[in-house]
């Protein structure tokens, strides 16, 4: 499921972090830091897909009743005050990543019956931009000033994980898989694949070009 999902390199260096808690109080963001952990969001709507800004000072967030109506939240943890960063799109909001300069915020959104990723730069009026037009694709893991981006993108009916250096305009092809994450030096994709009959975690070196079976 798309509304099931995991994050690997999450910790910033303060060591504080958001997650999602499911309970009888339904689906709820909470924040964790060195005194505790406390509850950040209330309501009857789901909250899904926390990411924290490298400073520490703002979440981001998808909320809604349901899968068909989420939206995108940016959350000042100062003053708690969350504000819902307008998109055009409707329905399956998924998986918001911060870049760590925080003007980016990289999504994956519904495009014509299948999800695009998209960005919102947060220091030009919050201006939109499509980042994979035609593709369809999750998981977005841009790097720290949004020039690149590690994504899962499905075509032909596989999946897999691609680095998409805007820059230059090019984009590789890493392996078959689905759910990458960044490392926080931005030198290794981590992600699983099934390439031996069960899902298993794999490495990525991008300096190297080499692959590790890490499960």
């Amino acid at each position: 499921s798309l509304l099931l999902g995991f994050c690997l390199f999450c910790l910033n260096a303060q060591a504080d972090m958001v997650f999602m808690r499911e309970n009888n109080q339904g689906k709820h963001i909470f924040l964790k830091t060195s005194t505790g952990e406390k509850q950040i969001t209330d309501g009857s709507n789901w909250h899904l897909y926390p990411d924290l800004s490298s400073d520490g000072k703002s979440v981001v967030y998808v909320s809604g009743a349901d899968q068909k109506n989420l939206q995108l939240n940016l959350m000042n943890l100062t003053d708690k005050k969350s504000e819902i960063l307008s998109v055009p799109m409707k329905g399956m909001i998924l998986h918001p990543k911060l870049t760590k300069n925080n003007q980016y915020v990289f999504f994956s959104a519904p495009v014509e019956n299948k999800n695009s990723i998209f960005a919102i730069d947060l220091k030009d009026n919050k201006k939109l931009i499509e980042i994979t037009p035609g593709e369809e694709a999750y998981f977005p893991r841009p790097s720290s000033d949004g020039l690149f981006v590690v994504y899962q993108r499905n075509i032909n009916g596989k999946k897999e994980i691609v680095f998409y250096d805007r820059l230059e305009n090019k984009k590789e092809v890493v392996d078959i898989g689905m759910s990458p994450a960044l490392s926080f030096d931005e030198r290794f994709i981590a992600y699983t694949s099934k390439q031996s009959g069960s899902w298993d975690i794999y490495l990525y070196d991008r300096f190297s070009k080499e692959k590790t079976h890490i499960t």
